[in-house]
């Protein structure tokens, strides 16, 4: 295995195999890739792929890495794909989380099957993810902000809709129509997200009193329904109403860590520059897709990072380059500012920003009187039980107050 850094050595031909972190955002992701003219496809979860990716792994690594490892290997395996032609894509991170490891550990399950021609396509936060090249950092920017609106909407109509599966249909159909208009010479992305949310205000659905539940957590995770089994649909089917946090939380806080960074760098004045200037461009191209359906998300428009990160501040140090300050800084906001009535913190096994989050949010519960739900997952047990009896009094209290207006 190659670890490379830049998609510019990617050769024409190879497939380039997306981790299908959520599921929207994946399928975009993987379209993306397609209009650079690369192979591209989202790998398949399965419990057969996990217990792959378990077979060769310690028992010590958080779940997204035997996850996708396992799905890689049996992606390989099952299609007898030639290893010199496959690219494994996997952004990493500096830092104390061990996910920048992975792509080493991943190396090493690999070249025992003697595929040494695998590639890891490890993009780095240390540069904003500069590896993708300026087109398809504009493109992937464009595609994140795109599927967490998407997302947003599909989260605030499917625990009201009148027929069970609609929500859910409309979406499988407009996120196939925003894959494709990705992969146009001159795409209009606008377009597909005023499609999407003209056939969402179609879908019947019945107001009913229900709990809102922020989601927060580590963010691969807390995104995929296969490694957190399901924890949005548990809480729906429970009888609430999910908020989430972003995907596109994590690219503008590590701009804003880019811009912390250039106080004590040699290039001051031009770092700042750079990096206040890509921050405007991230912002603006937030605003423009937000316009196109800010009537249905006016309620829950994402707050600036920065506000994220003062929030969490309080409780851990900015310099503090992890998840913890994004998670504590969104329950916070979340509680405070979107006024839930619980928040769950979904982490997996052995993640040490989410422990201390963890740790952190049983004085954040008691300053605010809010049960934070800190949920952990190692692709065993059933941790999507602990909600439950918190969502039981949340309904009834839900439907009691709504009886009494």
């Amino acid at each position: 295995m190659v670890c490379i850094a830049d998609i510019r050595l990617v050769r024409r031909g190879d497939v380039i195999f997306v981790p299908p972190m959520e599921p929207i955002a994946a399928r975009l992701t993987a379209s993306v890739f397609r209009a650079l003219g690369y192979g591209a496809e989202v790998l398949a979860q399965t419990p057969e792929t996990l217990a792959a990716g378990l077979a060769c792994t310690s028992g010590g690594e958080c779940l997204p890495c035997p996850a996708t490892i396992g799905a890689m290997l049996t992606a390989i395996e099952t299609r007898g794909l030639d290893p010199a032609r496959v690219v494994f894509f996997m952004p990493s991170t500096c830092g104390p989380c061990r996910f920048g490891q992975y792509a080493t550990l991943a190396d090493m399950a690999f070249a025992r099957r003697g595929w040494d021609g695998v590639r890891i396509l490890a993009i780095n936060s240390e540069n904003s993810y500069g590896g993708l090249g300026t087109r398809g950092r504009m493109l992937l920017w464009h595609a994140v902000v795109v599927s967490d609106l998407m997302r947003k909407i599909a989260l605030k109509h499917r625990p009201y809709e009148d027929e069970p599966g609609a929500v859910d249909r409309v979406t499988e159909e407009w996120t196939e129509r925003a894959a494709e208009e990705i992969e146009k010479p001159a795409p209009d992305l606008a377009a597909a997200l005023r499609g999407y949310a003209a056939a969402m205000d179609a879908v019947p659905r019945t107001p009913r009193p229900k709990p809102k539940i922020g989601l927060v957590g580590e963010i691969y995770v807390r995104n995929d329904p296969f490694t957190n089994n399901g924890v949005i649909r548990v809480v729906e089917e429970l009888g609430g109403e999910v908020l989430a946090s972003s995907i596109g939380e994590w690219v503008l806080f590590c701009n804003a860590v880019e811009g912390f960074r250039t106080w004590t760098s040699g290039s001051f004045r031009r770092g700042r520059l750079m990096q206040r200037l890509e921050r405007a461009w991230f912002l603006s191209v937030e605003r423009k897709y937000a316009r196109v359906v800010r009537r249905l998300v006016a309620d829950r428009e994402e707050p600036d990072v920065l506000d994220v990160i003062a929030a969490g501040e309080r409780y851990v140090p900015k310099e503090f380059h992890t998840e913890t300050i994004l998670t504590i800084g969104r329950a916070l906001l979340f509680i405070t500012r979107d006024k839930v009535d619980a928040i769950v913190n979904a982490s997996p096994m052995f993640c040490m920003p989410g422990t201390i989050s963890a740790a952190l949010f049983a004085r954040i519960e008691q300053e605010h009187g809010i049960p934070i739900i800190s949920t952990f997952y190692d692709g065993s047990g059933a941790p999507n039980q602990t909600p439950a009896p918190y969502l039981h009094y949340l309904v009834e209290r839900a439907e009691t107050r709504a009886a009494a207006r």
